[in-house]
């Protein structure tokens, strides 16, 4: 005679299948959450970089002096020129690089700065903003990480974002 505690051996099919499914579901809840914190990480970046660039072009009217835009190793620094080589501007903090995103610098038609200032200088603007309140030269910043991309295109004096999924 079998005995209730001799048949029950396992789960069944059914049984099994009804966990995958309820697994699964949490799986792709947590993913979904997952992607939207790192879309909001890239889209608050980009913010607080265009706001870094647009309080540094009005550095540059406020102060009629032209201020430079260049790129070290993990920061953009605004700099300004005088006697003929580029110094870090001490009232606009560096606008750090977040570990987790990649920095892409494009200009128009590979156009350089036209104003530029020789010297021994190691910071060199990838990028100029004139007390009259032109970007020189018109160009993009694209703030990447492994699955999105914001980019910050100027022209006349405008930061705007642009976002894209990859």
């Amino acid at each position: 005679m079998n005995t209730p505690a001799q048949t029950s051996r396992g789960f069944t099919l059914v049984e099994v299948m009804v966990v995958m499914i309820i697994v699964s579901l949490f799986a792709a809840a947590a993913v979904a959450g997952i992607r939207s914190v790192t879309s909001r990480q890239l889209h608050n970046s980009a913010e607080t970089l265009a706001v870094w660039l647009a309080a540094a072009a009005d550095d540059a009217q406020l102060g009629s002096s032209f201020r430079g835009i260049a790129r070290t190793d993990d920061a953009l620094v605004a700099i300004a020129p005088l006697n003929g080589n580029w110094y870090r501007v001490a009232h606009l903090d560096p606008w750090q690089v977040a570990d987790h995103l990649q920095l892409r610098l494009k200009a128009r038609e590979n156009q350089a700065p036209s104003v530029s200032v020789s010297g021994d200088s190691d910071l060199q603007p990838f990028l100029m903003l004139s007390p009259m309140g032109v970007i020189d030269p018109v160009g993009s910043i694209e703030l990447h990480d492994d699955s999105q991309l914001a980019i910050i295109n100027w022209t006349s004096g405008e930061f705007s974002i642009v976002e894209e999924l990859q």
